[in-house]
């Protein structure tokens, strides 16, 4: 079931960006208390529909009906652009992991870490929170329900939020950071006009 090793390879992609940092002698969790409380708290609870949808579908496919299924989304065309926006969400997640490599954390970093421009951060500045909003949108199209639909409308919240309390962290702690956001977009490239 592509549902379940799409799953397994966001749990893997996960740990090895908890690794990396680890391996070169850092803390991948970053500072203690980096977010406020109740951005911790909501953090956590993103990730409670989240599971509970994919472990309820890998467990019985029917499970879709449960939580008011959208029934004019469940069909064969739609489930598979499901999982063809999961595995796109897996492909930029990996890229945006790989590309920060040892500079990867999951709060603020505690400690000095580079700025990343390059890679897949030269063309949006959050692509792990992209990867995230297109794994989720792709999970609603596989499981169209109302639970998907609240999961994907959380997570999109969260990782906006997320990404807007980190910049005003890497507009402290980096000079360039604001040059860097005119150039590029936060989850989108930005189209610019030629000269």
């Amino acid at each position: 079931m592509l549902v379940l090793a799409y799953f397994v390879l966001f749990l893997v992609f996960f740990a090895v960006s908890l690794y990396i940092p680890k391996r070169a002698g850092k803390d991948p969790k970053g500072m203690k208390g980096g977010y406020p409380k109740g951005k911790t708290i909501l953090g956590i609870l993103s990730g409670l529909p989240f599971f509970s949808l994919i472990v309820l579908y890998i467990m019985n496919e029917k499970t879709v009906e449960w939580f008011w299924d959208i029934s004019f989304l469940d069909n064969e065309y739609f489930h598979t652009a499901g999982l063809v926006l999961m595995g796109l969400g897996l492909l930029i997640e990996l890229t945006g992991i790989l590309t920060l490599g040892e500079n990867f954390r999951v709060m603020l970093p505690a400690d000095n870490t580079e700025l990343v421009t390059h890679g897949i951060y030269q063309y949006v500045r959050h692509p792990i929170g992209l990867s995230v909003m297109i794994y989720v949108t792709g999970l609603f199209l596989v499981v169209p329900n109302m639970l998907a639909l609240l999961n994907l409308m959380w997570n999109v919240l969260f990782y906006n939020d997320k990404a807007t309390f980190e910049e005003y962290y890497l507009l402290k702690a980096h000079n360039q950071y604001r040059s860097y956001m005119n150039r590029v977009g936060k989850f989108f490239p930005k189209i610019t006009k030629g000269p």
